[in-house]
Formats: C-alpha cells, sequence, structure tokens
C-alpha cells in the first residue's frame, strides 16, 4: 500500500510532483527487463516506438517508487540499474553504465557518447547518494552493499580516465555534480582524498561561476536544471560545511538569475542558449520546467500537455528526485516566475575576450522575447546552441519563435524593440554559404515581427527561411518588433 509523502516533502507543489511524475512514468516501466523504456518522442527523427531502455531515468523512478512505498519497485529497478555498470579498470568507461541496455559492449577504440557516456557516473551516483541518505532505511543491506561498491567504481573510473582531467570547471553540470559525488561517496566510503578533492573541485567550479555570475552553459533550460539539483544537493544532502554553504548561495544567485531572462507570460526562456534541446517549453520537457512546478506549482510550470507524446519526455522522470532534493527560491526570482515584472533588457556577460568574449542580451515586453549573444568563439555547428532567439504571442494565441543560424562566431545584439544579427562572411564567401531561419510556422502579416536583410524584408510565409550573403563581407538582418 502507498505510504503517506514523508515530512520532507511536506510541501504540496513538490508532493505532487512527486506524485505526478512517477505516474506518468509509470507507463514506460518494464516488468520483464526491470528498466523503463524510452517514450516514445513525437519530433521528427525522434522515436515513434519503445526501442531503448534507459539507466539514469530508471534511477530517477526508483525515488519516486520509494516515496510511494512500491518497495519491491524500487528495489529491482536499482538492481538492474547497478546490473549494467562496468567494473573494468584499465579500460576508460570503467565505472559508468550501459549507454542503453540494448547497446553492445564497448570495444578498444569505443567512441565516447556513441559507445558509452562517462557521464552516467555522475548522473547515477548523485541518484544513489540522494536516496541513501533520505531514504537508505527502506532499501535491503545487500542492495545497499552494491550502491557503496557502484560508487566506489564510479569515483575511482572517472579518477582514471584522462588522469581525472576529463570534467573541467566549464563543463558545468557534471562539474557540479562529480564534486558532489566525490564529497559524498568519500564520506560513506573513508576516503578523505576524495573529500578533499570534491571540496577543491566545488571551489573552483563555483570561482568560475563567480567571474560574471553565470555558468559557461549559459541559460540552457535543461542543464540550468542539473546545476539546480548539483547545488540543491550542495545545500541540503551534504555534511559538507563548504558544499552547504557554496550551494546555498550559488543556487540561490542561479535561480536569480534565470528568472530575469524568463517571460512568465510567454512561459518561455528568452535566449540565448548555449545548450538547448527545443524552442518553446511549451512542447519539449526540460529541468528548469520541472523545478518550477516544485517551486510554484503545476499550473505555473511550462511544460507541455502530459497527455500527449512529449518531446524529450525522458527528463519528466526527474521530478521525484527534484521533489526529494527541494527547490529553495528566492523571493525576487518567485515573483518573476509567476508574472512578468515589467519590461526589460538583460545582460550578462560570460566570458573574458581571452576565453571567447561572450556577451548575452534580452529583451523582455508584454508579448515578445528577443535574445542574443555576441562571441568570437564559433558554435554555430553545434545544434543545441542557440545564439539569437525570438519568441512571441501570435493572434490566435499561440507561441511564435524564431532560432537564427548564423555560420562564423555568434555577432547578435538586442535593444528594446530591435535584434541585429551581422554575418560576417567576408568578400569572398563559399557558394553555399546560407543563413538559416527555424520558425515554429512562416511569418505573416498578423505576427508582430519582421525580419529584413540589410533592409530588404526576407520572404514570409515559408519555414524555414534561407538567406545568401549580400554583396559587401557582412550582411546584416534586423528583426524588430511590430
Amino acid at each position: 500500500m502507498p505510504i503517506d509523502q514523508p515530512p520532507r516533502l511536506a510541501d504540496d507543489h513538490h508532493a505532487d510532483l512527486a506524485a505526478a511524475t512517477t505516474a506518468w512514468t509509470d507507463q514506460w516501466w518494464d516488468d520483464e527487463v526491470g528498466l523503463l523504456w524510452m517514450p516514445v518522442d513525437p519530433v521528427d527523427g525522434g522515436y515513434p516506438q519503445p526501442a531503448f531502455h534507459m539507466l539514469p531515468q530508471t534511477a530517477w523512478y526508483a525515488v519516486g517508487l520509494l516515496l510511494r512505498g512500491d518497495d519491491d519497485r524500487a528495489v529491482r529497478a536499482l538492481s538492474t540499474v547497478l546490473d549494467h555498470q562496468y567494473d573494468e579498470p584499465g579500460n576508460v568507461w570503467h565505472g559508468t553504465y550501459t549507454l542503453v541496455h540494448e547497446i553492445a559492449h564497448p570495444q578498444p577504440g569505443a567512441r565516447m557518447w556513441d559507445d558509452y557516456d562517462p557521464n552516467w557516473r555522475q548522473f547515477i551516483s548523485c541518484t544513489l547518494l540522494l536516496l541513501l541518505r533520505n531514504l537508505g532505511e527502506r532499501l535491503p543491506a545487500s542492495l545497499t552493499d552494491r550502491i557503496d561498491t557502484a560508487l566506489r567504481l564510479a569515483v575511482e573510473g572517472e579518477h582514471a580516465e584522462a588522469g581525472g582531467r576529463r570534467i573541467t570547471t566549464s563543463y558545468s553540470n557534471i562539474s557540479l555534480m562529480q564534486a558532489y559525488v566525490e564529497v559524498e561517496a568519500g564520506r560513506r566510503l573513508d576516503e578523505r582524498e576524495w573529500i578533499a578533492g570534491g571540496e577543491d573541485r566545488a571551489r573552483r567550479t563555483v570561482a568560475r561561476f563567480d567571474r560574471h555570475g553565470a555558468f559557461d552553459e549559459f541559460n540552457s533550460p535543461t542543464y540550468h536544471g542539473i546545476d539546480l539539483k548539483a547545488l540543491g544537493l550542495w545545500r541540503g544532502h551534504s555534511d559538507s560545511d563548504l558544499l552547504h554553504d557554496l550551494g546555498t548561495r550559488v543556487e540561490a544567485e542561479l535561480w536569480s538569475e534565470a528568472a530575469r531572462w524568463y517571460h512568465a507570460g510567454l512561459r518561455q526562456v528568452a535566449g540565448p542558449y548555449t545548450r538547448a534541446y527545443g524552442m518553446d517549453l511549451g512542447r519539449y520537457v526540460a529541468q528548469w520546467a520541472v523545478w518550477i512546478w516544485a517551486a510554484a506549482g503545476r499550473e505555473i510550470a511550462p511544460l507541455p500537455d502530459l497527455g500527449r507524446p512529449l518531446e524529450h519526455s525522458w527528463d519528466l522522470s526527474f521530478g521525484p528526485a527534484a521533489a526529494l532534493i527541494g527547490a529553495a527560491v528566492p523571493d525576487d526570482a518567485r515573483r518573476d516566475l509567476l508574472e512578468l515584472t515589467g519590461e526589460r533588457v538583460v545582460t550578462r556577460r560570460i566570458s573574458e575576450p581571452d576565453d571567447g568574449d561572450r556577451v548575452a542580451t534580452a529583451w523582455l515586453a508584454d508579448d515578445v522575447a528577443f535574445g542574443a549573444e555576441s562571441s568570437t568563439v564559433d558554435l554555430s555547428w553545434w545544434e543545441q546552441f542557440h545564439a539569437a532567439t525570438a519568441h512571441w504571442r501570435r493572434a490566435d494565441g499561440s507561441i511564435g519563435w524564431l532560432r537564427a543560424i548564423v555560420p562564423g562566431p555568434s555577432d547578435a545584439t538586442v535593444e528594446p524593440g530591435r535584434m541585429v544579427l551581422r554575418w560576417h562572411h567576408g568578400a569572398d564567401p563559399a557558394p553555399d554559404a546560407v543563413a538559416r531561419f527555424e520558425l515554429e510556422a512562416p511569418l505573416t502579416d498578423a505576427d508582430p515581427v519582421t525580419l529584413t536583410s540589410d533592409g530588404a524584408p526576407l520572404p514570409a510565409g515559408v519555414a524555414p527561411i534561407e538567406a545568401r550573403p549580400g554583396p559587401g563581407p557582412v550582411t546584416t538582418f534586423e528583426l524588430r518588433r511590430g
């Protein structure tokens, strides 16, 4: 029988998040295998039917199962996840977990991300530590022993890969999680050097954040969610005074910063995004939105209709872990989650001139949000990088959006009512050079934005819009409200 929500989930939003997301995830449980199926994904090129079984998401699901009182299934799920860990010293994948259940065993020359994912060490270890700390009394001793072994393998494997230098402090979401894993696994397993190393990583990662009050993976609807997860673990689920103090401060600062870029009326994060998996939070699941549910409730969270197929929906299974970690939101950020508190321009330097010279700017007004990044580093090849974006409310109430993909380093700036993108293609551009503007739907006269190239309107009624270089070395695109 389900148990009452424990006192740590006394907040109604947290309790609802845990219960609802666990119930949603139930449909993807495969009792024969003991893991979750990857949900159907309606996005083009996605997964039209279940094809793979997932590991980190199954561990998140186990959190919800224990909170619900479904201990037998939780133990089965965790045991199966542990069955998929590699114990192979000398190989780069030592201590991580199978990418998906169906994939072949890595072989010499295996490719990171394609054949194995080293970050499963951090994702799964964080969940295991959260469970041990908060619900460990519900687990059989034999499983707890297996988890302790798994934590040791994960830390040792990470230390062995690339001499322990794989995770840079600029790789913020993984570095934050690794600091927690080292400190807390070190505490459990009496490895003092791990604790010292984790606290040193925490200091260095926060010092990088403190340069400008931003992580390198800037304004990322998914990865801000993972950052908040790690910082919440530091703040509320660690015996390290250092992690607690740093986590409390930086978590609050990240909430406040992220909320400044959030347009509560449109229920969208204004760009630019260093890493994003979509343009409309009403169409795909981002962990930032899951945290808003924890902080302010289901009706406030910018999530799709959970009764239909969702894009990137596997992140919804993170809900129980977020509920157990708990959201700690400053009052100023909470206000911005509930309503657009006035038209504003926000800006943030992300890096120094010798490290990319990245500066992000956005303008948020009643029915529109523009965002852009100016940088000397070329990330235009990376599909997760969204250098120039716009969102607006269409006449029918739906959300329109635009994303610019302009070759070369991003030279895009925003001011009230206007975004300017400069394409530095030179006097002799490649014959196939093209700037591309992806849109939710073709622009029409009813949309509150217009797009021009060197002052001439670009064709409306088509999507995407593609533009060739102008006659000079720089072509200037301008997006205007009205």
